[in-house]
């Protein structure tokens, strides 16, 4: 596994934007796996900072 922790998010998509506030969501973390029955790809972690509304995008699921 190798990932990252703040800073722009890695992998193709954008921040998202909160469903509730419209306002861009704070990344948390980042994270790749090459292991495919763990599902093969990034995953992101976001977080809406004034309503407490967490994201994921993710790529390359089994």
């Amino acid at each position: 596994m190798v990932g990252t922790v703040g800073g722009p998010p890695l992998g193709v998509y954008p921040n998202p934007s909160c469903p509730s506030c419209k306002r861009l969501m704070f990344h948390i973390a980042t994270v790749s796996n090459q292991i495919r029955e763990r599902g093969d790809g990034w995953r992101s972690l976001f977080l809406c900072e004034d309503c407490h509304t967490v994201a994921v995008t993710a790529t390359g699921w089994n």
